[in-house]
């Protein structure tokens, strides 16, 4: 849910779009304050910590753009809202998300949020990008990698991994502590950056940390068995690549 604050010093129109949003947007956007002036909103965004602001411009006293002055650390996307379209330039240059004019409709409001979820989409795959590219700039004994999890980001250790193993798209990472970190990406994601850095695809469904092989039987295509007791099936496709590889210590 994307936790946001309605700010407008009108009640008629703050009442209006909470309804608008609890009607047709109730499983996207969660309201968690409506604040009426400048004081107010910088208050609620410092206790809520919202995901997006709907930011009335004229606010008498003050004005929208003196909230988002107030705000130091700026971790929410602002949709401006007014009935006075000479404020859009100046709304650009704050990097709103988006301006709706008043009075606006469901529709206005829909595509608003289909660029907020663009640019949340963007920034979180260039984030994750940035984040597996991470292990490339340490040294081989302090290499990690980042792990996206429902609460941000679990940080572990390559030499931590013995095997990743493919669950549909997701990723179930095995660490030699016998815990295990599931990750909402293909394995495909990473084969390529960690095949780098001493693991090998044996397997459709298997990436495994060469370093915790404990033994290989020759059968149809080979099995391997991992230091954690784990059985892993070698595919025929690729036995011969793994036992060229394993005979010259990968």
């Amino acid at each position: 849910m994307i936790k946001t604050i309605i700010v407008d010093d009108e009640k008629k129109f703050s009442d209006a779009l909470n309804k608008m949003i609890t009607e047709n947007f109730r499983d996207k956007l969660h309201v968690v304050a409506k604040s009426k002036s400048v004081k107010e909103a910088v208050h609620d965004i410092k206790i809520y910590d919202p995901d997006l602001i709907f930011l009335d411009v004229e606010m008498p006293p003050g004005n929208g753009f003196q909230v988002l002055e107030q705000i130091e650390k700026k971790n929410f996307e602002v949709i401006f809202t007014t009935a006075f379209d000479q404020y859009a330039i100046k709304a650009i240059r704050f990097s709103a998300l988006d301006f709706l004019l008043k009075p606006f409709g469901v529709q206005d409001l829909n595509e608003a949020l289909k660029q907020y979820d663009e640019k949340i989409l963007t920034e979180k795959t260039q984030k994750q990008y940035e984040v597996l590219l991470y292990i490339k700039s340490v040294s081989d004994s302090q290499k990690k990698i980042a792990l996206p999890t429902l609460n941000g980001f679990a940080i572990v250790s390559l030499g931590d991994i013995i095997r990743c193993e493919s669950d549909s798209n997701y990723t179930q990472f095995h660490l030699k502590d016998k815990s295990k970190i599931l990750v909402c990406k293909p394995l495909k994601d990473y084969e390529g950056l960690l095949e780098e850095n001493g693991f090998f695809r044996v397997h459709q469904s298997h990436l495994i940390n060469v370093h915790y092989i404990k033994n290989y039987s020759r059968d149809i295509g080979g099995t391997i068995t991992m230091t954690d007791g784990s059985e892993i099936a070698v595919s025929r496709r690729k036995k011969d690549e793994f036992l060229k590889r394993l005979m010259n210590g990968f």
